[in-house]
């Protein structure tokens, strides 16, 4: 549906799956079905709602595409392609749980996590959003050396969508949410906004780092992507250790370690791709092979 800019449609599922997991949550509770397994039925049951809907909305672009046999990647090839991006997609798991680990060894662990649990809470939607920018790039590939404009697009985008979370830490929303539905201790409630200020560049962030995954995918360079999210778990940890060290309140290393390592990440993949641009071709520079070149 992106590739065929059918961005309403697919945004329809998503918002959906929203809608049906902000509908199912006071329901779940209401009938007593609350921990962390009736927490995970209660996100996946949405989910499953969304791939149903989206595959429907799919069938016709499916249904329009052209049989090329010839251009056809084997199962092999698409299996080389993605292994790094899945080995990446692990690095940035583990990243946010080794935060967690430097957080809980910061003073007082009982009261900061569940602040920076419940400010992320409202940044990750964001931030994987942000992440979206990565189809953006695919759909619309920059047309030279020179084209910025995915690149302006991921800086305003990632700004608006780190915003936005900040409007539950107004006068009465803030209550609303953090002290009568999340139960959060109604004297933790400048660290909460604290965090969600701080929290702000991590969306920004990871736009920036999806534009540049998107660019490394276009060029089928999934090694540049793996490199990237290895910078981003280093980054990560190294930021994690020294703020710790250097006595960092807890509920703010989050926010830094994640927005330095999505930063490291997308310099780690943009010096990636302009060094495999500069290197030298294995073929003599003839014509044929100058005229191949993409």
């Amino acid at each position: 549906m992106y590739i065929g800019k059918a961005t309403g449609k697919a945004s329809l599922a998503t918002i959906g799956r929203i809608v049906l997991t902000a509908l199912l949550s006071p329901l779940f509770c209401i009938l007593g079905l609350v921990g962390p397994i009736w927490a995970v039925v209660c996100l996946t049951v949405p989910v499953a709602v969304e791939a149903v809907i989206s595959r429907f909305f799919a069938g016709p672009f499916l249904a329009s595409l052209k049989s090329l046999p010839q251009q056809t990647p084997g199962a092999g090839e698409i299996f080389r392609f993605n292994l790094p991006l899945s080995i990446g997609g692990y690095f940035l798991s583990i990243s946010a749980i080794v935060l967690a680990g430097f957080i809980a060894r910061a003073p007082d662990p009982g009261r900061i996590l569940p602040v920076y649990y419940l400010a992320l809470g409202l940044a990750n939607p964001m931030a994987f959003a942000a992440n979206r920018i990565q189809t953006i790039v695919l759909v619309f590939p920059p047309q030279s050396n020179t084209d910025r404009r995915t690149l302006f697009f991921a800086l305003a985008a990632g700004l608006v969508l780190g915003l936005l979370p900040l409007t539950f830490t107004l006068p009465g929303l803030i209550e609303f949410y953090y002290v009568r539905l999340q139960r959060l201790d109604l004297q933790d409630l400048h660290l909460v906004r604290l965090t969600a200020i701080m929290l702000v560049s991590f969306p920004v962030s990871v736009a920036i780092r999806a534009q540049s995954e998107g660019l490394a995918a276009g060029q089928k360079k999934p090694m540049a992507v793996l490199t990237g999210h290895a910078f981003f778990l280093a980054t990560t940890v190294a930021a994690g250790y020294g703020l710790l060290k250097a006595g960092v309140p807890g509920h703010l290393i989050g926010p830094v370690g994640l927005t330095l390592g999505s930063l490291a990440s997308s310099a780690a993949m943009r010096i990636f791709l302009s060094r495999a641009k500069a290197r030298p071709l294995p073929v003599a520079p003839t014509t044929t092979s100058v005229g191949q070149i993409r």
